[in-house]
């Protein structure tokens, strides 16, 4: 078993060993598909790959869109033969259209140029779907697919025409954070309830004890998009830069920074967690938090744990939520 500092180090190092060859003569970083969501977890991505970015090229993104407000042309004009990077994350496939359609949308306007996709996870549900990337990926011809999970990649390899690496979840890049306060639950149950739920059957004998917390992260409060905007106008200003690319570059850092540190509260707030979300299980072993982990519906957790942080010492693998519950019981008794 390691500790966190040496996790995090060993991973760091897998993400500089497959991502080097294709950032060492960038001048300008394109990023698309900013995660423009209230899911913590891919905020976390985000700054991971932005602090990656600033060490490997000392560049902060030249050019960041989203997928459903796209600027074809902005794009053009601001970064015009660069590489194309592409955030990270759990939505390469036929789960979350929006933004594999925007991916797809990519690789067939610019073939030939270089497109990174940054850490996913694959999954698809329909092999129509499935055959239709492989196709688009084949007609693009300078595709580079980096996975998080043995199963994606052998997805990848026996279907795509394209380089494919292993490589860890870029919100790693964040490296150590603090616990922003002492704990105020001595249990804290972050799971799931969107698409990606596993579900939940009946759990005949488990009691959650009443000063447990049950939560999930997809809620924010309300204002906080133009209160983060109002930050992002004055700290363009004050850098003098007056640019549209600049100021949406800002904002989005603000946006995830800001998400990032409501899951940080979040998870803090719990002296043990229980999750079934990735980046919970990441931004735990990031602030060293003991947790348990059960899988989402399609093995994205587990895969992922598999390959890169099955031997941290302070998380746990789970099958059910009785187990976990069996695991808080014993660590609540060894800590008191």
């Amino acid at each position: 078993m390691i500790d966190r500092q040496q996790l995090i180090e060993r991973l760091r190092h897998s993400i500089d060993e497959a991502m080097s060859p294709y950032v060492k003569d960038v001048r300008q970083l394109a990023l698309l598909d900013f995660p423009n969501h209230a899911n913590v977890g891919d905020s976390a991505i985000y700054l991971g790959e932005l602090a990656y970015f600033k060490r490997a090229t000392s560049l902060r993104p030249s050019f960041v869109s989203e997928w459903s407000s796209h600027d074809w042309e902005a794009l053009d004009r601001t970064v015009s033969s660069d590489p194309i990077f592409l955030h990270g994350g759990g939505n390469f496939g036929d789960v979350w259209g929006g933004h594999q359609g925007f991916r797809e949308a990519v690789l067939e306007r610019y073939p030939r140029r270089l497109v990174v996709q940054l850490p996913q996870t694959l999954h698809y549900q329909d092999q129509g779907a499935l055959r239709r990337t492989a196709d688009i990926i084949k007609r693009h011809g300078n595709f580079v697919l980096m996975v998080r999970d043995e199963r994606s990649y052998k997805l990848a390899r026996s279907n795509f025409s394209c380089e494919v690496h292993k490589c860890p979840d870029m919100a790693f890049y964040i490296g150590p954070l603090p616990c922003p306060a002492d704990p105020t639950h001595p249990l804290l149950l972050l799971m799931r309830t969107d698409r990606e739920a596993k579900g939940s059957p009946s759990n005949p004998g488990i009691r959650i004890p009443p000063d447990a917390l049950t939560a999930d992260w997809l809620d924010e409060a309300a204002g906080m998009k133009e209160r983060i905007k109002a930050q992002a106008v004055l700290g363009t200003l004050s850098s003098f830069s007056l640019s549209k690319s600049a100021l949406r570059e800002r904002y989005y850092a603000l946006l995830a920074s800001e998400r990032v540190a409501r899951g940080r509260t979040l998870l803090g707030s719990g002296g043990f967690v229980i999750t079934d979300r990735l980046h919970a299980h990441i931004l735990c072993t990031l602030m060293d938090i003991p947790h348990a982990v059960l899988d989402n519906n399609y093995g994205k957790v587990s895969g992922f744990m598999d390959l890169w942080t099955v031997d941290y010492e302070r998380a746990h693998r789970v099958a059910d939520l009785h187990s976990a519950m069996e695991l808080w019981a014993r660590h609540s008794k060894a800590t008191h």
